[in-house]
């Protein structure tokens, strides 16, 4: 926690990239209950559905603070069913679609290299996060 609390006075946005086995990650556990935000991506395949769905119980408890939790419908492709993701997850507040560009940059290893799309383009993902009608959090939002 002091971790977090030394960088919550650094920046004003800080993304925690949590595992996604949280009971046995002290990190990601304390990044999800001490988050303003949390946005809980999921692709659009059964694994990841199945995955994200066995977890909904155990991210339903209090200490967890399901109100905070944004459900990110991510990677989606023109053949998915993307439609119907929200029907599987229950209301999801953003769709990500599939992007080639990246899935290349990924696979080249040039994803975070200063291509325009990494961890420097703080504000344009702060801004693609960011939706409408809500205020920026006191604290930071934290992806997992």
């Amino acid at each position: 926690m002091e971790l977090l609390d030394g960088l919550r006075e650094l920046a004003p946005y800080i993304v925690v990239d949590c595992g996604s086995y949280i009971a046995n990650d002290i990190l990601s556990a304390v990044a999800l209950m001490e988050a303003d935000s949390v946005l809980r991506l999921a692709n659009c395949d059964l694994k990841s559905v199945g995955y994200f769905s066995s977890q909904l119980p155990l991210l339903k408890e209090s200490k967890w603070d399901a109100d905070k939790q944004y459900k990110v419908a991510s990677n989606l492709k023109p053949q998915q069913a993307a439609d119907h993701i929200g029907k599987v997850l229950g209301s999801v507040a953003f769709k990500l679609p599939y992007s080639q560009e990246l899935e290349e940059q990924y696979l080249a290893g040039t994803l975070l290299s200063g291509s325009g799309c990494g961890y420097r383009s703080g504000p344009r993902m702060t801004k693609a996060v960011t939706w409408p009608g809500r205020s920026t959090a006191r604290r930071p939002a934290r992806c997992t």
